[in-house]
């Protein structure tokens, strides 16, 4: 990860471009009896979505570190019904999402840096669904962390935004 202006001095290629970040903490955790209605999540969504010029550069691809527990899961849920402004979906169909759980088990901290590569190959190989990502990810700590990623022309050529 770079600026504009060091990838071109270091003649690296952009293979994709920060189109926003947030992170926030949840208060209410696991293991706790408070109930978790999402709202640091949903926040980190709208916060890293809030740059896109929406419904135009809507997000194509959830990238996630959703792992089978039902608490993460239904936040999630939760970040659907607020903000579905912010995903692009074709009309009856719902918002799918891509995690690295059911492949190789919870990656704990490494998820973000993970699901980041993972979006970048995806339009590299070709079959990601369209040119903006939404990677999030999450800690049994509360804290909450989301970024919207956008294919660069080198990692995609024939993909346009």
């Amino acid at each position: 990860m770079m600026s504009s202006r060091l990838s071109t001095t270091a003649r690296m290629p952009a293979l994709a471009w920060l189109r926003g970040a947030h992170s926030a903490q949840e208060s209410a955790l696991i293991k706790t009896d408070d109930i978790n209605q999402a709202k640091a999540l949903t926040a980190v969504v709208d916060q890293a979505a809030a740059n896109l010029r929406l419904p135009e550069e809507a997000v194509d691809e959830v990238w996630c570190d959703l792992n089978g527990e039902r608490y993460r899961t239904d936040e999630w849920s939760y970040v659907l019904q607020r903000s579905p402004h912010v995903f692009r979906q074709e009309h009856g169909k719902a918002v799918t999402y891509q995690m690295a759980s059911d492949c190789w088990g919870d990656m704990g901290a490494a998820s973000g840096a993970l699901l980041t590569m993972l979006a970048v190959q995806s339009w590299r190989r070709t079959y990601a669904r369209g040119a903006r990502a939404l990677v999030f990810s999450g800690s049994e700590g509360g804290l909450r962390s989301a970024v919207v990623l956008e294919s660069g022309p080198a990692s995609h050529p024939g993909l346009r935004p």
